[in-house]
């Protein structure tokens, strides 16, 4: 099958817009989902394996992601090293959602063995998980890797993985959050904010050292990550395709520039500056 790939904004260093690779996933012919990886100054989409919910580890060699075999979409959690093709089942069932340490070391994800979910660490190396607390869902790493942001009960918190102190950053009784994400600088934290009512979600970033909560896009995105350079890169449905596309944008810019259009959607976008 042919593939239209159009680069409708080049990114470069010249201008600020981060260089390096991206995975996604997109839906192939049998009804799967299949993970993809381009250079963002190259067209070539390069297939790698069948699954959903790509992370591409920090060194950009290794890529993790989720294989789902239950209803709910959790599945096994599997690493594949992008040179050797070589694969590593770390979890067999129930997890979700997985995210690497800064030090290419760990994968933190969710694991639904329950109906309550726990977030659990996993060992590269040596393959051993911990769990790190219960009742909480969707982990992101801070940038030195000592703490966790994560989601209970559509609130934010920020979890201290040595001593396992909880923080709560948000109290928004009417407000759905999920899926906050450190900024690489580690000063900000966005994630997905709407009202228990509303159709579309918005993307939004609170600064930590105030407290002070700003309003990004309200668009119809579903999943974003940060560029190494600070800026958003997330999936967005366009109205007149029914395509989701990827777009990245320097944090708080109402104006954000189209990376890619193509007949093939484009979901769970991960990026490593390798």
């Amino acid at each position: 099958m042919k593939y239209l790939f159009i680069i409708a904004w080049l990114l470069t260093t010249q201008y600020g817009y981060a260089q390096g690779k991206i995975a996604f996933s997109s839906k192939l012919e049998n009804n799967k989902y299949g993970i993809f990886i381009k250079h963002v100054d190259d067209t070539t989409e390069t297939f790698i394996t069948e699954g959903e919910l790509p992370a591409l580890s920090p060194d950009g060699k290794s890529l993790a992601y989720i294989s789902p075999n239950k209803p709910n979409g959790t599945g096994s959690l599997t690493i594949i090293n992008l040179k050797t093709g070589i694969k590593r089942i770390l979890i067999t069932d129930n997890a979700c959602n997985p995210q690497w340490s800064p030090d290419n070391k760990y994968i933190i994800c969710e694991n639904w063995v329950t109906n309550t979910p726990s977030i659990e660490i996993v060992s590269i190396e040596r393959g051993n998980i911990k769990t790190v607390i219960r009742g909480y869902k969707h982990p992101s790493y801070s940038p030195d890797g000592n703490k966790i942001v994560a989601i209970k009960n559509y609130d934010i918190y920020i979890i201290t993985l040595a001593s396992r102190e909880v923080v709560r950053l948000t109290n928004t009784k009417d407000i759905i959050e999920r899926l906050p994400v450190w900024s690489p600088d580690g000063r900000e934290i966005a994630y997905f904010a709407k009202e228990k009512n509303a159709a579309k979600a918005s993307i939004c970033w609170i600064y930590l050292k105030d407290k002070q909560k700003h309003f990004f896009a309200n668009f119809n995105a579903d999943r974003f990550c940060w560029t190494y350079t600070g800026k958003i890169l997330f999936e967005f449905t366009e109205k007149e395709t029914d395509h989701s596309i990827l777009i990245e944008s320097p944090i708080g810019d109402q104006h954000p520039k189209i990376l890619t259009t193509s007949i093939r959607d484009h979901y769970w976008p991960s990026w490593s500056k390798e």
